[in-house]
């Protein structure tokens, strides 16, 4: 089973308050790098809207992550950025 948008950002909070819950875990442990790693790879699978600017009247696409290069003019529509691997939101555009 998948999880869904809403069950990923339920864990990323129950890992947020489990750090913040858990006074003995310090920042260079272990236990703090395995929490951190794991909220950032969780927040790769929200998907994040993409960025839209314009260079000389042609659209150009920025991961709302990273802002890597997505594309210019009509673009595919990748299902993640091929950088950071953020997956995206087309749908969502925001505009710069």
């Amino acid at each position: 089973m998948t999880p869904t948008t809403e069950q990923i950002k339920a864990a990323i909070e129950s890992l947020r308050l489990m750090k913040c819950e858990h006074n003995h875990i310090r920042k260079n442990d272990a236990e703090w790098e395995a929490i951190e790693t794991a909220i950032a790879c969780m927040e790769k699978q929200v998907p994040k809207a993409v960025v839209v600017t314009e260079k000389k009247f042609i659209p150009l696409y920025l991961c709302g992550t990273c802002n890597c290069v997505l594309g210019w003019g009509d673009v595919d529509n990748t299902t993640c950025c091929e950088h950071c691997g953020q997956l995206l939101d087309w749908e969502s555009e925001e505009t710069e």
